[in-house]
């Protein structure tokens, strides 16, 4: 594969964690319209301990709402972000790659949920891509090797020592 097909590999990956995070926003989003509404109306005769808790969460809301807005508005640009800026134009300052999965527990089951690649640097950044599903890991994988060919890659007790005995960032 050519360089440029392995960015966008990356691309995509990133605008899938773009998307899903579009996602959780309008679901906040709509879940404070839905809080507010319910305060509106409940607010003529309504106990007012019922009616401040409907408006606390509403608040509530609204807040995860902004958030998941600006991380979305922050990862817009994919192709001006600092892992793809980095990958594409700065392949040599990538020391360390290494994947990690990311667990979400329901009951006594455990699922994989993501996974997500970590890129530290030779000056200490720890940069993330996330919306990797377990199916495109391994193309993922050789993609960022073939992209960094001189950067370690996987996780290793090896690895972690050299990494903060260079940089001295401790790793966990």
């Amino acid at each position: 594969m050519s360089k440029k097909d392995d960015l966008a590999l990356v691309a995509s990956a990133l605008r899938r964690a773009r998307a899903i995070q579009a996602s959780l926003a309008a679901l906040a989003l709509a879940a404070t319209a839905f809080w507010f509404f319910l305060w509106q109306a409940g607010r003529l005769g309504a106990e007012p301990a019922a009616s401040l808790l409907t408006l606390l969460v509403c608040g509530a809301t609204g807040w995860l709402a902004a958030r998941f807005i600006a991380l979305f508005r922050a990862r817009l640009q994919i192709e001006t972000s600092v892992v793809y800026e980095t990958l594409k134009n700065f392949p040599g300052r990538i020391q360390w790659m290494f994947p990690k999965s990311v667990y979400l527990r329901v009951g006594a089951m455990q699922l994989e949920a993501e996974r997500i690649i970590f890129v530290l640097t030779e000056d200490g950044q720890a940069l993330r891509i996330y919306g990797i599903t377990k199916t495109s890991s391994p193309a993922m994988e050789a993609a960022l090797r073939r992209l960094a060919p001189r950067a370690d890659f996987g996780w290793s007790e090896k690895s972690q020592k050299r990494y903060q005995q260079t940089v001295g960032l401790i790793v966990r």
